[in-house]
């Protein structure tokens, strides 16, 4: 998993090859010590040159010493230690510049590429999900509104919430006027409203939304959690 604060995911007081060499260490605990070591550092090396970074001198540095950039790919470069089939992406980079964003990207879409690794990306950036997604899920209040390809999902907009998120988002091609934004406030998960729980905000919200929770209407590989869906429903 790459977390949100990489700061915070990075141990302090131990150097970049430790937090490596510890994490390898309790994964193979069935062979000799010394020998495990030299392939921890070997592996080491590898990912961080991977990840374009100067192994020979980031491997022997504290996080505080290392940029956000540099500290994101540290942790990109720690979740393929074990060669995972999944690595999960919680908004890997939210803290850092759109150069630096674009360039964590880049080395992501190559990790999935190269080494065909399924990620799981977590995200509030509707222009990152467009760039890098090949699906998409919409959540709202716990529960999947919709999924499918992230063409279908942009193009269709079958459920209202992806159709509010999208049109509230800035673009480069229309009058920031004509955007427009979800009234209300996302729901309290202690106290989630009866029926449909995106009707208090939705437009096109109907009696029955009030009390009756929408069923997953699937089309292909498309799917949305609204009772429109069952006259829209091409």
């Amino acid at each position: 998993m790459v977390f949100q604060g990489a700061q915070s995911a990075l141990n302090p007081t131990m150097t970049v090859l430790d937090q490596f060499i510890e994490t390898y260490l309790v994964h193979h605990p069935e062979g000799r010590k010394k020998d495990i070591k030299t392939a921890a550092k070997a592996k080491t090396i590898e990912l961080l040159d991977y990840v374009n970074l100067d192994a020979g001198r980031v491997m022997s540095m504290y996080p505080h010493e290392l940029s956000g950039g540099m500290k994101q790919r540290v942790m990109i470069a720690f979740s393929l230690l074990l060669d995972p089939k999944l690595i999960i992406l919680d908004e890997p980079t939210t803290a850092l510049d759109v150069i630096t964003q674009g360039y964590i990207f880049k080395i992501l879409k190559r990790i999935n590429r190269e080494f065909g690794i399924t990620m799981l990306l977590l995200t509030h950036d509707i222009g990152v999900v467009a760039e890098f997604a090949d699906y998409v899920g919409v959540m709202y209040g716990g529960k999947l509104m919709e999924f499918g390809t992230t063409w279908d999902v942009f193009k269709l907009k079958w459920h209202p919430y992806s159709d509010g998120l999208i049109r509230s988002t800035p673009s480069l091609f229309s009058d920031i006027a004509s955007m427009t934004p979800i009234p209300g406030s996302p729901p309290d998960l202690r106290a989630l409203p009866p029926g449909c729980i995106f009707h208090p905000r939705c437009p096109k919200s109907t009696a029955r939304c009030r009390v009756e929770e929408p069923i997953d209407h699937v089309i292909g590989e498309h799917l949305s959690k609204c009772h429109l869906m069952e006259v829209t429903k091409p």
